[in-house]
């Protein structure tokens, strides 16, 4: 079972709340020299490294700062690129597989608490800042298993949320997959999607299975998949 993270930080030691309150003030550029922009992520994971120590605060830290992320609408982690920076964190190949679960937990809390920008807000935001799409691709990088109907229920308030799906329906079954493509409009973030998959698609499960499983795929779909993937 997960830890509970909302009662481990009420009753978190000094030394955690301090370093909780270090990775907050890097994720929200204070702990920077002239809060310089695009290096949060990456001086954590560099301290991280070079810091055995401190690793499991530091992830515990982590795991906080997402709850509070998912639970509080006014905290700086949601209204400012810090809860962004913070996402960026929440994959599988960072987070401990001991931990994994609790990032899980507040991921899709995230997903429940917040709302997807429709398309034509899209326009008024770059990709980042839309913290709804982000948790999608963050459960993504963790590596969530769901259903085809969890990956694509907001695809009709915007299609951008089609390009995270095609990755989350990939990491289960390629049939699936391709009945989901089989039924909907394709569309252009359809082939962004898929050329955002395909060294993963491919080294997953063959071309040969990839070409198999797509056969059910009418020939005019069939030739955008083959593009998208760069096999022709």
């Amino acid at each position: 079972m997960s830890p509970d993270y909302r009662e481990f930080e009420l009753s978190q030691s000094p030394v955690q709340a301090e370093v909780t309150k270090w990775v907050e003030d890097v994720l929200s550029g204070r702990a920077l020299p002239d809060r310089q922009s695009g290096i949060q992520s990456s001086v954590l994971r560099r301290v991280y490294e070079l810091c055995p120590e401190l690793q499991p605060a530091i992830i515990k830290g982590i795991l906080i700062l997402l709850h509070e992320l998912a639970d509080n609408p006014n905290s700086i982690l949601r209204i400012t690129p810090a809860g962004t920076w913070l996402l960026l964190l929440a994959e599988r190949s960072f987070i401990p597989e001991e931990y994994r679960g609790g990032a899980i937990a507040a991921v899709l809390k995230l997903v429940h608490n917040s709302q997807p920008l429709e398309d034509f807000d899209r326009s008024l935001l770059p990709e980042s800042d839309d913290i709804h799409l982000r948790a999608y691709q963050s459960l993504v990088a963790l590596e969530y298993h769901a259903d085809v109907s969890f990956w694509t229920r907001d695809s009709a308030v915007s299609k951008w949320y089609d390009v995270v799906a095609i990755e989350g329906i990939a990491q289960d079954s390629l049939d699936a997959l391709f009945g989901w493509l089989l039924e909907i409009e394709w569309h252009p973030l359809i082939d962004r999607g898929l050329m955002n998959l395909g060294p993963y698609f491919v080294e997953k499960y063959g071309a040969e299975e990839i070409e198999k499983a797509a056969k059910i795929l009418p020939q005019d779909k069939m030739n955008r998949l083959r593009k998208a993937l760069f096999w022709d």
